[in-house]
């Protein structure tokens, strides 16, 4: 079942029917057998009914309890990422009622900063509800690891209810790189608690460099055989480039070196200077 688009929660339950929930945001779950539960929007759950008799049953999506709640669930395999947060993200969900004006930390997106996040690095983000409104927020691309206390089977989603004026932790393993979208997904709340989570490989350029054998390297290549005109039965074409690349900030490395090319003749030696950008070729010099 998914969450609906807008602005509405509900809950749900089958009179005379139990349900069970096996799966939250298309990641199973230890089964859970309930009455009703709440659905936020953008959540998903995938739910098992049995009915008991051949008859018609009711489906009710209302009111404002549920019994089941995110301390209710555990992850159906082991934590695929035990590891405890190395640092802690802290965001404020704040807004105004009677302008209807909604941002994070008090700001909008328009003037907000993106949040930088390390590839590889294990965080909390904690997530405090100033307002008076339940707010579904939605991670994109990574998964928001929820603390429930139980750090064997921590359940995954990628959206997270928080309730109003009450906070929430989750545990985030920075995997995917990239730039994502990170927000409220309620339509109206959404231009304004919003933000970009820029994930980035962080290198540190001034310090311990030496000891990261990641920002040092030597790269030989290359040889190349190609099929010549006729009348040639093989030519040989040889370029081999010794190259060391070195970090010089945290998005830019510095390739120095040398490149021979040894077939067809005469041979020629070139000195090389090329600058990368996140693992992207930018700029090569050869003289």
């Amino acid at each position: 079942m998914d969450g609906v688009p807008g602005m509405t929660f509900f809950d749900v339950r089958i009179p005379g029917l139990k349900m069970t929930v096996v799966a939250a945001d298309g990641q199973y779950v230890e089964p859970i057998s309930i009455d009703e539960f709440r659905i936020g929007v953008a959540e998903t759950y995938d739910v098992i009914v049995e009915p008991k008799d051949d008859r018609a049953y009711t489906i009710f999506a209302q009111g404002i309890w549920t019994t089941c709640t995110y301390a209710d669930l555990r992850h159906l395999h082991t934590t695929s990422d035990p590891r405890d947060p190395e640092r802690e993200i802290e965001l404020h969900l704040t807004g105004n009622m009677s302008r209807y004006m909604w941002s994070i930390n008090g700001v909008k997106f328009a003037d907000a900063e993106p949040l930088v996040m390390k590839y590889g690095e294990r965080l909390r983000i904690t997530l405090v509800n100033d307002t008076m409104m339940n707010h579904p927020i939605h991670l994109h691309g990574l998964w928001s690891d929820l603390e429930t206390g139980d750090n064997q089977h921590i359940p995954r989603k990628h959206t997270v209810i928080v309730q109003p004026g009450s906070k929430i932790s989750y545990r985030v393993t920075v995997d995917a790189k990239g730039r994502w979208a990170y927000h409220c997904h309620l339509l109206y709340h959404m231009s304004g608690m919003f933000r970009e989570v820029r994930l980035v490989c962080l290198k540190p350029a001034f310090a311990d460099m030496e000891a990261d054998p990641l920002l040092s390297k030597l790269m030989i290549d290359k040889l190349e055989i190609s099929e010549a005109d006729e009348g040639n039965p093989l030519a040989w074409e040889a370029e081999l480039q010794l190259l060391y690349s070195r970090a010089i900030s945290p998005y830019w490395d510095l390739q120095l070196g040398w490149r021979g090319d040894m077939q067809p003749t005469p041979t020629r030696n070139w000195a090389v200077i090329s600058t990368i950008y996140w693992n992207k070729l930018v700029k090569t010099i050869y003289d």
